[in-house]
Formats: C-alpha cells, structure tokens, sequence
C-alpha cells in the first residue's frame, strides 16, 4: 500500500522553518564533532557550579511506549514509538530536532456490527501510521550530581495513514486516509550521565494532533487526537 503524504499550503512555512532547524542542527553537530573537546561533558552542570548551563551537540535515539487516548483508544492499541535527532545545548535550555516513527495495529482488524435492520454488516480497521517530523525545546534545572531535570515542549508535524471499510445490505464504504496533521506534546524528564559520552534520559509526553486543511473536504478538521507517550532516551555527547 502505498503511503502518500499530502503536503497542503497552510503547513509549507512550518515545514520549511522544520527542515531549516533540523539541517541547522545537524551541520552544527559534524561541526562540534570535528572540535570535540577532551571531555565532552565538561560543561554539564556548568562545570560543578550548580548550575544547568551545558554548550555543544548530542545524538539523542529514544524508544518510547505509546498509548492513543480518546478517540483513538477506542479502536486500536499502544505501540513502541523510535525517533533519532540531534541535540543543541545552549546555556540552560536544549533544542532538539527529531523524526520518529510509529504504527498502532487495530484492537479488533475486523468485526460484525448490527445494520439496524436484523442484519449484521463487517466492518475492517487496516494498522495507523505515523510518521512524525518536529522541533523542541526544553528548559533544564540542575539536580544532584550529574542529574537534570527538564520540561518544554515538542511541534511539528505527523503524517499519517489509515483505512477503514464497511459491508452490509444497505451499502458499502471505505476510506484510505492520508493526512498531515499538526503536531504539539508538553513534555518533561530527567537525564542522567552515565559515563565518557553517554547519558540516559527518561521522558513522558502528552501528544495532541490534529489534520490540517479545510473542514468542507475534510470532516476530520478541527478534530484533536492524543496520545500518552514514555519511554528511555540515550544520548552520545558529541
């Protein structure tokens, strides 16, 4: 099945601006891998003055459980989530650009439901897709040792895909769905250094998403999804 992402005008200037910040961020990162210092969490914790200031790049691969809430709980199951991206430290806050990806298979592929009439109809869900691309930011306070604290916020977009189709004496429908949706998820954790390069992060997110484009072709506007998402991040310091 083929998996087309339909890229309406309204999100051209957020993908730019995405695209721009992710290769930004990734020709930082060769560049601080190219100067890399002796040590390179010299600068976590500020040096041991207490403080959250950090400098530099990182690349960051975290796994996540995802669980879809509302709507979507209603019809298929949590899933594991895997992104990559790349980090930048500045001062107390690190920004991150990242892409990931996800499917939720369906709770019940296929089922019979009463067509209000004394027949039954069959009804089929195929697996949701996502395939997410977005930026964040997050504001960090020093803990104990070389331990962090952190909360902000991911946006962006998600591309998604599903179908759906229903048989019974009346009539027959389907639909086969691409979407591109707007993407947002507060977000908070902590991070740990474990040792030379490596630290490892534990994060919670609370995901919302919603299609974009106009309402009288899509019934889907204006609609917001969730989901509930936690997971483990490892991180090599460049």
């Amino acid at each position: 099945m083929h998996h087309k992402l339909y890229l309406s005008l309204n999100g051209y200037s957020l993908r730019c601006l995405l695209s721009i910040f992710f290769i930004s961020l990734l020709f930082g990162a060769f560049r601080a891998d190219a100067q890399r210092r002796k040590d390179p969490w010299s600068t976590y914790g500020g040096g041991g003055n207490g403080s959250s200031a950090e400098s530099g790049y990182a690349i960051a691969v975290n796994v996540d459980y995802d669980a879809p809430a509302g709507i979507l709980a209603n019809t298929f199951n949590p899933a594991p989530a895997f992104n990559i991206g790349v980090l930048h430290y500045l001062g107390n806050f690190t920004f991150n650009a990242t892409i990931g990806y996800h499917v939720y298979n369906p709770k019940q592929a296929v089922f019979t439901y009463d067509d209000g009439a004394g027949g039954t109809g069959v009804a089929s869900y195929d697996k949701y897709d996502v395939i997410a691309v977005y930026a964040g930011a997050v504001y960090n306070v020093q803990l104990a040792g070389t331990t962090r604290f952190y909360i902000g916020l991911n946006w962006g977009i998600y591309g998604t895909h599903y179908s759906y189709a229903a048989t019974d004496q009346f009539s027959s429908n389907s639909i086969d769905l691409n979407e591109e949706q707007l993407y947002f998820a507060p977000k908070l954790g902590f991070n740990f250094i474990l040792s030379g390069n490596i630290s490892l992060g534990l994060e919670a997110k609370y995901n919302f998403f919603t299609p974009e484009g106009n309402s009288d072709t899509n019934p889907d506007v204006g609609t917001y999804y969730k989901s509930y998402a936690a997971g483990l991040m490892l991180t090599y310091k460049l």
